[in-house]
């Protein structure tokens, strides 16, 4: 949300609360969220989450749980 508003500076703050600054490069993570929205890797599709090895084992333990469910 705060991304698509174009608040760099919020979205910087809201990052170090989410992440400790010794385990994660903040400016390093907003370059890869950039470097993301430009090669539109947000657009996953069907396909990708069961065959894409990627996904699939995500897609594989998240069935898994809601099955033992």
């Amino acid at each position: 949300m705060i991304k698509q508003r174009k608040d760099l500076v919020k979205l910087r703050k809201f990052l170090k609360k989410i992440y400790n600054d010794r385990e994660v490069n903040i400016s390093k993570l907003m370059g890869d969220i950039e470097a993301c929205k430009k090669k539109d890797c947000f657009n996953i599709t069907y396909s990708d989450i069961f065959f894409n090895p990627r996904y699939s084992r995500a897609t594989l333990v998240g069935c898994m749980l809601a099955i033992n469910q």
